[in-house]
Order: structure tokens, then sequence, then C-alpha cells
């Protein structure tokens, strides 16, 4: 039995050591940098490079229902069936709060909306017959 202890207190300590929290560090990182070079990629309108940080930001954590929102926003930019996207990484979202089932809501609203193009002179036509 002092074996069993003496092996669970090494173990312990290991996972506890500083290069396991630097390796942490080194994630949340990584994570950062992903998520500010989803944002650039997104606003200039490369949304192929958007969906590949989304789908790696859902590597790193595949329960975050911001990177999961973001991945819908990116496949609906390129036309990708996202009932598959839904089928595929859904499952592993995160509800445990009311943002996080917020979230995954407003990500299935975009799933299930029709993709319709913005018609900006019909907005204008509309915007106009509003000053009326």
């Amino acid at each position: 039995m002092n074996k069993f202890y003496i092996f669970v207190s090494v173990v312990l300590i290991a996972l506890c050591s500083p290069t396991t929290f630097a390796k942490d560090k080194g994630i949340v990182d990584e994570y950062q940098i992903i998520k500010a070079n989803y944002v650039v990629q997104f606003k200039e309108g490369n949304y192929e490079e958007a969906y590949k940080a989304a789908e790696n930001l859902l590597h790193i954590d595949p329960t975050d229902p911001v990177a999961y929102l973001k991945l819908i926003m990116a496949a609906r930019e390129l036309g990708i069936d996202m009932k598959v996207i839904r089928h595929n990484f859904a499952p592993w979202v995160s509800e445990s709060n009311m943002k996080e089932q917020e979230l995954k809501l407003i990500a299935d609203m975009l799933i299930e909306s029709p993709r319709v193009g913005l018609n900006l002179k019909n907005i204008g036509d509309t915007h106009s017959n509003l000053k009326k």
C-alpha cells in the first residue's frame, strides 16, 4: 500500500510541475493567436482561413460555444452544409450556463435560417420609405 501512495504522489507532483503549467500557458497563448487571426481573416473576407482558425479553436477546446459560433459564421459565408457541422461539433459544445446556452441558440438559428444575399438597393428603398 505504501508504494501505491508514493507512486500517486510522484504522479501528482509531475502533473503539477512548472513545465505542465508552462505547456498550458503555451496553449492559452496559441488559442489567443488563433482567435485574433480568425477576426482578421473574417473581417478581410478570407472565410476559408477564418473557418480553419475556428476549427483549430474547437480542436483546442471543443466545448467553446464562441468558437462554435465563429465556425458557423465562416461556414455560412462559404456555403458549407451547416447541418454537417452541427452533427460533428454541437454535441461537444458546452451549455453549462445561460450565456453558453444563448450562444449555442444563436448558432442554431444561423444554421436553420436561410442564407439570403444582401440586396442593398432594397434596403435603401426601405430606408427611404421609412423617412416618408
